[in-house]
């Protein structure tokens, strides 16, 4: 009975060789083979050179000045980038709509849409104004939980 103990015990060791031999010897192989490449690999440095095409000069702030006027009285500016504002008010929503209304009139814009939208006391209203040279994009929301209104301007000159 001891034999056949022993004998077990020589098997398995047998077997946790040759799966060690596989299993730890095997990786290290590929892993070389993966790292050493057949085609050797050309990495091309860049150069800070100056370049002889002139390039444009933006001037971020010149729509953010040209906004400053859709900005709604009494809001609080969360953003001005690059002329597109986001705003927040506790005003009513349509205090607030009203007041783009005739901002948009006032500005002489020919083209205008207003749409507005109010369902459960969540409100959207998309106002836009156009005249050919100036394109002007207000969006005010408010959802029904709320008591901010959020506002969106954007204004595009083609």
């Amino acid at each position: 009975m001891n034999s056949i103990r022993v004998l077990g015990i020589l098997v398995t060791l047998l077997i946790i060789v040759i799966l060690g031999q596989k299993y730890f010897l095997n990786p290290i192989e590929k892993r070389q083979k993966t790292l050493i490449s057949p085609t050797p690999t050309v990495f091309k440095e860049e150069q800070n050179q100056p370049s002889n095409t002139p390039a444009p000069i933006i001037n971020k702030n010149q729509n953010s000045k040209q906004n400053e006027d859709l900005i709604y009285p009494g809001s609080v500016k969360i953003k001005n980038d690059n002329g597109n504002l986001e705003l927040e008010s506790l005003d009513d929503a349509q205090k607030i709509t009203d007041w783009y209304k005739e901002k948009i009139k006032g500005m002489g814009m020919n083209a205008k849409s207003f749409v507005q939208t109010k369902a459960n006391d969540k409100v959207l209203n998309k106002l836009v104004g156009s005249n050919g040279k100036k394109e002007v994009r207000v969006e005010i929301s408010k959802e029904n939980n709320q008591s901010t209104v959020k506002i969106f301007v954007i204004v595009i000159n083609p």
